[in-house]
């Protein structure tokens, strides 16, 4: 087990910071990393201009909805494809599948994209040591 100490910012409660992992929080739990990459077929797009008419307000909805970090992470010199990455972080496995699910159904409901495929991936604590 790491060292425990308590913090040296002057704070009455005591707060103990653990320093077993470094991808351990201060407060002793373990992170989840979540990653989604999603695969979309675009509809009547003619140009780079109209891509990015379409999939900002996407990638910008799921930023808002779920609270995740969201990018077009690939395709960007293709007119009719994009690749969406979303990643959220918490200290609960559960959590972090929940919103990778809801982010990759908001996607799959969108009626101007086709998802062509998803890709998920978990990272714990035992990963990221």
């Amino acid at each position: 087990m790491g060292v425990a100490r308590t913090s040296d910012a002057g704070d009455s409660r005591g707060v103990v910071v653990r320093t077993e992992g470094p991808w351990e929080c201060w407060w002793g739990w373990a992170l989840v990393v979540g990653v989604l990459v999603a695969d979309l077929l675009l509809g009547d797009v003619r140009s780079l201009k109209q891509k990015r008419s379409v999939v900002r307000p996407i990638v910008a909805e799921l930023r808002r909805r779920f609270e995740v970090a969201a990018a077009e992470t690939g395709g960007q010199d293709l007119h009719r494809r994009a690749e969406v990455a979303v990643t959220t972080v918490s200290g609960e496995h559960a959590h972090v599948v929940e919103t990778l699910d809801a982010c990759e159904r908001l996607l799959a409901g969108r009626p101007e994209v086709e998802l062509l495929s998803t890709r998920q991936r978990l990272l714990d604590d035992d990963d990221l040591d």
